[in-house]
């Protein structure tokens, strides 16, 4: 390859990510209020300014701000958003709505008045920071002023409060950076220690497997996120200690991508099918394992079976569109394009155990299956020929006496871990309690009740938070039921053989396998993929009412599924009932 070529190739991948950019920019801007005489000026929640559905704004939408400074300054082909004085208005406006939000001890609020949360406010900490360092002094004296002191505040609210809910590491990698970026903004090396402190406490978190922790698992999805702002922290921080914590991390990640250009899933602790470039396009150059996934799933963005700019809501936009900018830049800057070397999925033969998430990856000539022992065996099978999936489930799911329960909850197999024999898997898991609240009249006005009293003292606040988090995601239930699966992984086909067991059976209504059921409140799980339109063969035959009568009468029901996938054929699902052995 010639230097021109590989300066062509470099500048083909930084394009794609700019015109992603470029295309969903409108969407951004039509959720900022853009009139500079109305009350909520600068404010990027439609839904609280527009369509007033919302009685309060959502402050981290206010991340808008990083997409659109970064449109500013890029003087790329086909950016009219370059250098333009409307947008400069417009970013002035979105900074000025973040400042007037930001309560007397420094605080910012999530989504409900008097929230005052540690994340929030390190993510607007941040972002500000980047404001500063991008606009620098095109913007007038007094607000850098202001900015600048607003930054100073929150980090002060920030070192005197904490994230204590759940460990989550993408959050906790973003608040390294703003850490970072405000110990630079304010010549203040207590915070670039912190920084290095939340950094060092992610990586001591750090599974064996090699993943970071998302809610007590692992999430590929948001992972992709967390390996992101840990590479943007490298650039400014490197270090052999963060090195090593990467190529752990993207040896891990690098299994939850699937012949058809998808991640993660229904085996992740939060359900994501996330993918943000720009951490694997910082990384490309020195890991080349980085490099083989943003060739791969950059190849086959256009099957939308990640979630996109296209496809992601107004919540994750701004965040993705982030991502994407962070990609653009580190293509750009890329010298060449250099081998890769293949993916796991890519691979004839694939057989990895990570003990500590139970997540387990075969991969034959003809197919690549993931499943989670820790998730009670949910399952994904895919044709490595045709790249298109074949097979997925996401545990059982048992509707009895008004109670939903499912098989799938992370660690329902706990104190019975899954053991692999040669290419087999084995795992029970008792089925915890998966309710899936939805917000009510009679709840939001206990939470506003809760919010103009309770919330305006910073710690009670916490308690009430961590209280919420426990009952819609990290809180556990078990039920009067379990199921017994084994997985073998022969070479053209994957054989599953259940047993789900009842020890209470007189209110049992319905007994469900769906290919997909998110147990837990999780926003940024089930977005559309391109894939969620295959029709899986075999997986709606004997289910519900069916399935539930039978459990009912015996206590149990034994099912076997055969998923073929045999050279030169189209892959084939098979369902009958069994005895177990």
């Amino acid at each position: 390859m010639t230097h021109a070529s590989h300066d062509g190739a470099a500048a083909g991948r930084a394009t794609l990510y700019r015109r992603a950019v470029l295309e969903a920019t409108p969407r951004l801007l039509g959720q900022l209020d853009r009139e500079s005489l109305s009350p909520t000026w600068g404010s990027f929640d439609r839904d609280h300014w527009a369509w007033k559905f919302r009685d309060f704004p959502v402050n981290m939408l206010q991340f808008g701000l990083l997409p659109l400074s970064w449109l500013y300054q890029q003087p790329f082909e086909g950016n009219p958003y370059a250098g333009s004085a409307v947008l400069f208005g417009w970013l002035t406006g979105g900074t000025e709505a973040v400042l007037t939000r930001q309560h007397r001890n420094g605080a910012f609020d999530t989504v409900a008045p008097n929230s005052q949360d540690h994340g929030v406010t390190l993510a607007m900490a941040y972002t500000l920071a980047t404001i500063l360092q991008r606009l620098g002094d095109e913007l007038p004296a007094t607000l850098r002023d202001r900015v600048t002191e607003a930054v100073r505040r929150a980090c002060t609210f920030a070192a005197r409060s904490h994230e204590d809910y759940a460990f989550i590491s993408n959050h906790q990698a973003l608040f390294a950076l703003a850490w970072l970026r405000a110990g630079e903004l304010l010549g203040d090396d207590a915070l670039v220690a912190r920084a290095e402190a939340t950094v060092a406490e992610i990586m001591r978190q750090q599974s064996a497997d090699g993943w970071y922790r998302e809610y007590g698992g692992a999430d590929p999805g948001y992972e992709s996120l967390g390996i992101q702002y840990l590479a943007q922290y490298r650039t400014r921080r490197p270090s052999s200690a963060l090195d090593r914590s990467l190529e752990k991390a993207l040896h891990f990640h690098s299994h939850c991508i699937h012949p058809d250009g998808s991640v993660g899933g229904g085996y992740g602790s939060r359900h994501t099918s996330l993918w943000y470039p720009g951490g694997f396009e910082l990384l490309a150059r020195d890991f080349p394992i980085a490099r083989a996934a943003a060739r791969f799933l950059r190849e086959r963005l256009d099957a939308a079976n990640v979630v996109t700019p296209a496809t992601v809501d107004a919540h994750n936009l701004a965040s993705l569109l982030n991502g994407y900018s962070v990609a653009a830049d580190a293509s750009a800057g890329a010298p060449q394009d250099e081998p890769a070397p293949p993916l796991p999925c890519e691979r004839d033969e694939t057989w990895q155990v990570f003990h500590d998430s139970g997540i387990v990856v075969a991969g034959k000539p003809q197919y690549y299956a993931v499943t989670s022992l820790n998730k009670g065996g949910v399952l994904a099978v895919f044709d490595r020929a045709a790249q298109t999936l074949v097979y997925e489930d996401g545990g059982y799911v048992v509707s009895s006496g008004g109670r939903t329960w499912s098989s799938a909850l992370l660690g329902g197999g706990r104190g019975e871990a899954g053991r692999e024999h040669g290419s087999s898997v084995a795992v029970s898991a008792r089925f915890g309690r998966a309710d899936r609240e939805v917000l009510t009249p009679a709840k939001f006005l206990l939470l506003r009740l809760l919010n103009l009293t309770v919330f305006r003292n910073v710690a009670l606040g916490a308690l009430v938070r961590r209280m919420i988090i426990a009952r819609l995601v990290t809180g556990r239930t078990d039920g009067p039921f379990r199921l017994s699966r084994r997985i073998d992984f022969a070479e053209d086909r994957v054989e599953v053989q259940d047993e789900v067991l009842a020890e209470e059976r007189d209110a049992i209504t319905g007994v469900w396998r769906p290919s997909a059921f998110t147990a837990i409140h999780m926003g940024s799980a089930r977005y559309f993929r391109g894939r969620d339109l295959i029709d899986v063969e075999g997986r709606r035959a004997g289910e519900g009412t069916d399935l539930a009568q039978r459990l009912a009468a015996t206590g149990r029901i034994s099912l076997r599924l055969v998923i073929s996938c045999m050279a030169g054929q189209a892959a084939r699902v098979s369902q009958s009932d069994t005895e177990v052995e």
